[in-house]
């Protein structure tokens, strides 16, 4: 729910810290435009400014998190065996408690493709328990999936 209005700008001055942008003039102008004040609302403690100019990119930073998270839990989740195909991969990991998953985003929305409902309720928990603790959001459950 509301994902522009609840990032986390600690957060997000950190992941961009991450990414590699070290200039702080850089950073503190960001931190500046998060901070703008907004009529009738006052200064903002987190979110992004909707239809602002850096909105869809510092978005994008804060998901890419969620991204890379995803990616690492089954999709490039390393195998200490090396496998000629992917198919052998593929095989490999189904034999272990993995859940598979494929990650599917545009801005904000996002699905995570699975084969049956039993994995998709793993990935819905395990997703909501990331946003919340690692990336400081709380979804509504109206809105998930």
């Amino acid at each position: 729910k509301g994902f522009f209005d609840n990032v986390n700008h600690a957060l997000l001055i950190k992941q961009l810290w991450n990414l590699g942008i070290h200039d702080r003039r850089v950073l503190a102008c960001i931190s500046k435009m998060l901070k703008a004040e907004i009529d009738k609302e006052g200064i903002p403690s987190k979110g992004v400014p909707l239809g602002g100019i850096l909105s869809t990119i510092l978005s994008n930073v804060v998901l890419n998190d969620l991204d890379q998270w995803v990616a690492g839990q089954w999709e490039f989740f390393p195998l200490i065996k090396h496998y000629k195909t992917k198919e052998g991969e593929r095989y490999a990991k189904k034999r272990t408690n993995l859940k598979e998953g494929y990650l599917v985003r545009y801005a904000d929305d996002f699905k995570i493709l699975c084969r049956d409902g039993k994995t998709a309720q793993k990935w819905y928990h395990a997703v909501r328990l990331y946003l919340k603790e690692r990336l400081k959001l709380d979804i509504s459950p109206e809105k998930s999936q």
